[in-house]
């Protein structure tokens, strides 16, 4: 009796330990089809973020191609700006300065900003692509809760990969002003001048996160904002 007590009792933890073997496995083979599942949305992820980059690659060739040649290599002609009164051009030079720097930074979206003195703040002069509730929201900058401010007041480039994450658009109203006209990423760059004064400041604006300029491409975005500023001065104060 005792045995059969015994066989028992060795039958129980038998069926225990093969319960538990299978709800392991049924554990394991549920967590592989969440991976698979998370594997296969990642791929579709890639892959819609694929099709919208060659998109964009193919809608900034075409921009490209309808401005006639390269607006870098234009920004470089020597004799831009210049004039017969001395005086610079200077809707000229925002002009091809702004599509030099869209080109570069391959988006189609930007602005030029001047210090005005009369309004305290940086005023849009010259713009591409921004909807009509974006210019006025930002026509006059007074503060620093914006990239360009930000760039106007602490004398040097600003790079916001993500506006929704960014403490420079954290609460404000400018977050979401940014996020309606379609920026999600900005860069600005001050229109430094020979006098260390700035002139203004040039923003490329991105619709994703993640495509920012390279570090190549900043540094050459960093000379023309530099050459701006020289050409925006009387021709009479530029540097020999």
């Amino acid at each position: 009796m005792d045995n059969d007590a015994s066989d028992h009792r060795s039958g129980a933890r038998q069926r225990r330990l093969a319960l538990a073997d299978a709800a392991k496995q049924q554990q394991q083979r549920h967590q592989d089809a969440q991976q698979r599942r998370a594997r296969a949305k990642q791929h579709m992820a890639d892959a819609r973020d694929a099709w919208r980059q060659q998109q964009h690659d193919l809608h900034w060739h075409a921009a490209t191609k309808q401005r006639g040649g390269s607006a870098t290599a234009a920004f470089w002609n020597p004799y831009l700006g210049l004039t017969d009164t001395g005086e610079p051009a200077t809707g000229a030079v925002l002009q091809a300065l702004l599509d030099a720097v869209l080109e570069i930074g391959r988006t189609d979206r930007g602005n030029v900003q001047l210090l005005d003195q009369t309004a305290g703040g940086l005023r849009i002069t010259t713009h591409h692509n921004h909807a009509r509730p974006f210019l006025r929201f930002f026509d006059v900058v007074t503060d620093q809760a914006t990239s360009c401010g930000e760039a106007m007041t602490n004398r040097r480039p600003v790079v916001v990969d993500d506006v929704t994450t960014s403490p420079i658009f954290a609460g404000t109203e400018s977050m979401q002003v940014m996020l309606d006209d379609g920026s999600r990423a900005v860069l600005s760059i001050p229109l430094t001048q020979p006098t260390g004064e700035i002139a203004g400041i040039v923003s490329a604006h991105f619709s994703r996160s993640g495509h920012l300029p390279t570090a190549e491409q900043r540094l050459l975005l960093h000379a023309l904002a530099r050459r701006a500023g020289r050409l925006l001065l009387p021709q009479s104060e530029h540097p020999a």
